[in-house]
């Protein structure tokens, strides 16, 4: 019993120092490509969760062993926090989880999981359902408190097989797991890999692979010729998955600082534009290059400068160059290499004008004159100002004999002195003479009201009754007088006086 037990001490010893050796390398690694990467964003900070899908019918029994040995190094060298899950692809009924599924990563997990591992039995097993595989595979990833990094990896020859449906694999309802993957893949970054083992069977028709393209959209996959072959590529992924945790977690910064970054162009005639970015938090990104559209870049000069519009946003895509912080000495840029051809992003670019030939303010001056010259034209010959004017002269002569003189009129028109043919209404021996005219005059000369104006062209001392029974103005030679607005006559009398006669002019 004692050394059984030593022995058993010896290999958990082994496995550990094997497994200590292993991360080590593996990180070492890392740090030589990535030192300052390493360092910013630490790898260990991002958990992922893992889904191993083993296919335990006959056709794996030759790589049991191996199978059994590399998920215990595996599962070992993960990180507390970490996500695990083991199905087994058998008959119906029996592909399932090993152990809990989407289980945490714990000193405790470690231990139960290996142990299970020794449970899995590739013996006089003849069925592989695929399709009970692939829900099992959902299943595990639709767990609550999962990591927003995921791997799946699918150890099988990919073939279907149950006693049931046989090898008809379209008897499985493949869309309905398509449908329920859709809705649980947003927002992570799942990993797929199918590792296939050499294929002896003689069903290419039960063939599952284009099945699980569809449903996961596209699956990388791997043969396994030999053991060999196997355990070179555990050795691979446990170094890919510490560099994909470096990527993932810079990426999640780019995309961050992205939303918080403004992206600006200033074109030029020539060619040659200005690019720059606003970023207060910037530690990842230093500038950007326009990729299309390239119309952004060229910008003739404008004649008028818009006050409001100096700027325009355009969705384009654009090339990332990354803090000079992340340069490394042996002549590359860590997050370029890293990421390699994912620098190129969709984002809204402010795009500035170029200073245009005349202001705007001068502009908005020359735009105001035009506005108002036209609203004037507009007033001055639209505008109906002019009304039919009714006009009585009664005055006595020195006999005291009653005159009248009467008549109407339309625009301007003259009373008194003369006898001009139009447009007059002469009165005898009157030595006085006046005009009323409509002066269309334009609304914004406040200082001169358009309106109907009275002016005295010959005499002097004439009295003017405005309105009827209103009080008396004198009028002076050659004074013009405003009546009233457009429209807004009320009518009014003027008296002469001369000499021993006194006319009165009736005006309505």
């Amino acid at each position: 019993m004692i050394k059984i037990l030593r022995f058993s001490l010896f290999i958990l010893f082994f496995y550990i120092v094997n497994t200590l050796q292993s991360q080590s390398i593996e990180y070492s690694r890392l740090v030589a490509d990535y030192p300052i990467s390493v360092k910013t964003f630490p790898p260990e900070k991002q958990n992922a969760t893992y889904v191993f899908a083993i296919d335990v019918s006959s056709s794996l029994e030759g790589f049991a062993d191996l199978l059994r040995q590399n998920l215990h190094y595996f599962v070992n060298a993960l990180p507390d926090g970490d996500r695990l899950t083991i199905i087994q692809e058998r008959e119906p009924g029996q592909t399932g989880f090993i152990y809990l599924p989407n289980t945490l990563i714990s000193g405790t997990s470690k231990v139960t999981f290996n142990n299970y591992l020794q449970t899995i039995s590739f013996n006089n097993v003849n069925e592989s359902d695929g399709f009970g595989m692939t829900q099992k595979i959902i299943d595990a990833i639709d767990q609550t408190g999962g990591t927003d990094l995921v791997y799946i990896f699918i150890f099988t020859d990919f073939e279907y097989y149950t006693r049931q449906n046989g090898y008809e694999i379209n008897r499985c309802d493949w869309r309905s797991l398509e449908k329920r993957y859709e809705g649980i893949q947003m927002g992570r970054r799942i990993v797929k890999v199918g590792l296939q083992v050499p294929y002896t069977g003689h069903h290419p028709e039960a063939i599952f692979r284009e099945k699980l393209n569809s449903i996961f959209n596209g699956v990388t996959y791997y043969p396994v010729i030999d053991q060999g072959s196997l355990e070179n590529w555990f050795a691979d992924i446990r170094a890919n998955i510490l560099r994909d945790r470096l990527r993932f977690i810079i990426e999640k910064a780019i995309i961050q600082e992205v939303k918080q970054t403004q992206f600006h162009i200033k074109p030029n005639p020539a060619g040659k534009s200005q690019q720059w970015i606003n970023c207060n938090d910037s530690r990842l990104l230093n500038s950007f290059t326009l990729i299309e559209p390239q119309n952004l870049l060229q910008s003739s000069r404008p004649l008028i400068e818009w006050p409001f519009r100096k700027s325009s946003t355009h969705k384009a895509t654009i090339k990332l160059s990354y803090s000079t912080k992340f340069d490394n000495p042996k002549g590359y840029n860590e997050i370029e290499k890293l990421l390699q051809d994912s620098n190129l992003q969709k984002v809204t670019v402010f795009v500035h004008y170029p200073p245009a030939y005349i202001p705007w303010w001068v502009a908005l001056l020359i735009s105001l004159i035009l506005i108002t010259w036209i609203w004037w034209i507009i007033y001055i010959f639209v505008k109906k100002h002019d009304r039919i004017w009714t006009i009585s002269v009664n005055w006595k002569d020195p006999k005291g004999k009653s005159n009248n003189v009467s008549n109407t009129f339309k625009g301007k028109f003259t009373i008194g002195s003369g006898n001009e043919l139009a447009n007059h209404l002469p009165v005898s021996g009157a030595i006085w003479k006046i005009k009323i005219e409509t002066i269309k005059n334009h609304p914004v000369f406040f200082w001169r009201r358009p309106g109907y104006y009275l002016t005295i062209l010959e005499g002097n001392l004439l009295e003017l009754e405005y309105p009827f029974g209103g009080p008396i103005k004198i009028l002076g030679f050659r004074k013009q007088y405003f009546l009233s607005g457009p429209k807004r006559f009320k009518g009014g009398n003027l008296f002469a006086n001369q000499e021993k006669l006194r006319f009165t002019v009736n005006i309505t």
